[in-house]
């Protein structure tokens, strides 16, 4: 049974908070449904997103100072994840400038800058949290992880929704719109990793609010960029309200880590040591992967073409052969050690 005592003191309330959340993305949808001045809508989301964007990052930044009883990995993982949303938000004023006080296309344009950052600091912050990167077999094996999930989302997302730019014959703004999916697409499999590798609660739950979070984001990039495909897309809709839903996603992982600084750190300490990687090391789901894209191209693209894709199929069943004979010789190691230690 597990004995780890709740928190001591929570210094936001996490109730409260998320009761404020709630009411505000009802409001939001109630808001929509009521005015129907696309001007009105577009100015209000345009003010009342990067406002609760804001907010989340103060919740991140509490998390983050909270964290530091549990070590410099964790309070430099939640900081950086903090900076991350800071940039998301940055990019969102930028964009809310363009359009209410420029009157112009803020897709792409500068805002776009900070939202490629954004994913640049998240991903270190997940590295940061997956484990610590003090040794170079750490480091190796991270970039191995990670560029299996990056691979895959390319070619998932990039070979198969290709067409719809060739349809749009060229733009630049959509292939921004697909590096957006594939980049929510990585983070979320990161993070299903990560809740996966927690063994209490305590460290699960904030987490778990994090993937929820990225999932309502690659939700709604999913629709935006069918909607942009489709010549339909209109800003102040809503789609706004998954814009909004994810900061308060954010902004409850990050009350709730603080929150939960009062655990027992040395009980935690025991139980935040790193589990077998379920994602990365179990290969079938990575091999229906390619499975699937070797059925699509077989069926969607020229013959010389599916040339590539099967040259991009055997590159990526290597990484994964070679990240899997990582994984046999560390559980051998361990098999060693402890055989050692009974003799």
């Amino acid at each position: 049974m597990n004995n780890l005592p709740g928190p001591e003191r929570e210094l936001i309330s996490l109730k409260n908070a998320a009761i404020f959340g709630a009411a505000l993305i009802i409001g939001s949808v109630l808001y929509l449904l009521t005015n129907q001045s696309m001007e009105i809508n577009i100015k209000f989301f345009d003010f009342i997103v990067p406002l609760v964007g804001f907010l989340s990052f103060s919740c991140l930044i509490y998390a983050a100072k909270r964290s530091r009883i549990y070590g410099k990995r964790v309070y430099l993982a939640w900081l950086f994840i903090a900076f991350s949303i800071l940039l998301y938000v940055i990019g969102d004023t930028i964009w809310a400038f363009m359009e209410v006080v420029l009157h112009v296309q803020p897709f792409p344009s500068t805002a776009d800058i900070f939202y490629l950052l954004y994913y640049l600091f998240f991903i270190i912050g997940l590295f940061l949290m997956f484990r610590s990167l003090d040794n170079p077999e750490n480091i190796y094996k991270t970039i191995l992880d990670a560029s299996i999930v990056v691979v895959s989302a390319i070619w998932i997302f990039w070979n198969t929704l290709s067409v719809f730019i060739i349809a749009q014959g060229t733009t630049s703004a959509f292939s921004l719109y697909l590096f957006y999916i594939i980049r929510d697409f990585v983070i979320f499999m990161l993070l299903i990793n990560l809740v996966l590798k927690q063994v209490n609660k305590w460290d699960k739950n904030p987490i778990i609010l994090l993937t929820a979070a990225l999932l309502v984001q690659f939700i709604t990039d999913l629709v935006i960029t069918y909607q942009f495909s489709s010549g339909i897309y209109v800003s102040g809709q809503f789609t706004e309200i998954g814009w909004l839903s994810c900061y308060v996603l954010i902004g409850l992982a990050g009350i709730l880590q603080g929150n939960i600084a009062g655990v027992d750190t040395d009980k935690l300490a025991i139980e935040m040591k790193p589990v077998k990687h379920v994602i990365f090391s179990f290969p079938v789901i990575w091999v229906a992967l390619v499975i699937f894209m070797l059925i699509w191209g077989y069926n969607n693209v020229s013959p010389s073409n599916f040339m590539v894709i099967e040259l991009k199929v055997l590159l990526f069943f290597l990484l994964l052969m070679i990240r899997r004979l990582i994984s046999v010789n560390e559980n051998w190691q361990f098999y060693w050690k402890v055989k050692n230690r009974k003799v």
